[in-house]
């Protein structure tokens, strides 16, 4: 780490730490949870609060910086936006719980994972400008939406868990309060105002079932968004094998089947996780065995591999750098 990325991030992490423990809004929310609520809208606002609150303490201890590296930015992002995605996780994990236990449920909850490509898409944004104070807004409002899409994505995953079971859900999107917000691009300051009419079109109950045929926008989220997108999970519920509705009081055999179930998804994410690591792994090996790039590393794994699931990588690798050793020998001879 560089010793500039040390020092920003040391103290963007003292700042956050301190207005998290003694913001009051954060303090009431999370109380809210803890004592059991099973509304999504107050994992917004916390989501909203704690992203304000991590702008915060961006800006601060950024401030009379000329620029910033994509290593430098990686640096202090990667941490900070990892930091949010597990808080939240522990908030979102907990809601779900709530509402699971309010339908007689006693499944666990779906956790969303962390969104690596969202986190490198915003460092790179960041570095790609020549002062900071043209990527400053990177700062601000990207990092608030980040951390408000972490509670859509819980949202996501477990309305989709849900409907696997055959589990009744809705997808609920609300409009932010009225107010004229601005947008800041370096010199540049527009206003406008909020709800716009996108969102106020998007604003509605869905049907899960819906949601996922369509591929409806009600995820979605613009720049500066502050739309309330909650998940509602009926206190009847479907059979996913006979499809027939049943109520709390024939939860108990229910609750053990979809416990089942959901053990199942859970080993198949873990087995599709093992096979993404294992892939990457590969990847590199043949990369540093052969001198491929990542691409013909890639490459090179497709085209073999049936003779890698018959004989392994390793005898592979083994044979093909021999192959190319023969074919240089025979056009030098």
């Amino acid at each position: 780490m560089t010793e500039l990325g040390q020092t920003i991030l040391a103290n963007a992490e003292k700042l956050l730490a301190g207005y998290v423990y003694n913001d009051r809004k954060l303090k009431r929310l999370g109380k809210q949870i803890r004592d059991g609520t099973i509304d999504y809208e107050v994992a917004n606002e916390y989501a909203v609060r704690l992203g304000e609150l991590t702008s915060q303490a961006m800006k601060k201890s950024t401030n009379g910086l000329a620029f910033m590296s994509e290593e430098v930015a990686d640096e202090v992002f990667t941490p900070l936006l990892t930091h949010n995605h597990d808080l939240m996780v522990t908030v979102t994990d907990q809601l779900q719980k709530n509402i699971n236990a309010s339908n007689g449920l006693g499944i666990r909850p779906v956790t969303p994972e962390l969104d690596t490509n969202r986190i490198t898409g915003i460092v790179k944004k960041v570095a790609s400008y020549d002062t900071l104070e043209g990527s400053e807004w990177m700062l601000g409002e990207p990092v608030i939406n980040y951390t408000q899409a972490i509670t859509d994505q819980a949202i996501r995953d477990n309305a989709t868990a849900n409907d696997a079971m055959g589990l009744q859900a809705k997808i609920i999107r609300e409009t932010g309060p009225a107010e004229t917000r601005t947008i800041t691009r370096g010199k540049y300051t527009a206003s406008y105002n909020v709800p716009c009419p996108w969102c106020e079109n998007l604003a509605g109950t869905y049907d899960y079932a819906d949601v996922k045929a369509t591929g409806s926008d009600v995820y979605r989220r613009h720049e500066n968004c502050r739309c309330i997108v909650t998940y509602q999970q009926g206190a009847n519920r479907q059979d996913v094998w006979s499809k027939t509705t049943w109520t709390e009081q024939d939860s108990e055999r229910r609750s053990e089947l979809i416990s089942a179930r959901m053990n199942e998804l859970s080993r198949t994410r873990q087995a599709e996780a093992e096979r993404k690591a294992t892939r990457r792994s590969n990847v590199e090996m043949v990369s540093s065995e052969l001198g491929y790039s990542a691409k013909g590393a890639s490459i090179w794994l497709n085209a073999n591999k049936a003779d890698i699931e018959k004989y392994g990588i390793e005898y592979m690798l083994y044979y093909t750098r021999n192959l190319n050793t023969k074919a240089r020998r025979a056009a030098l001879s």
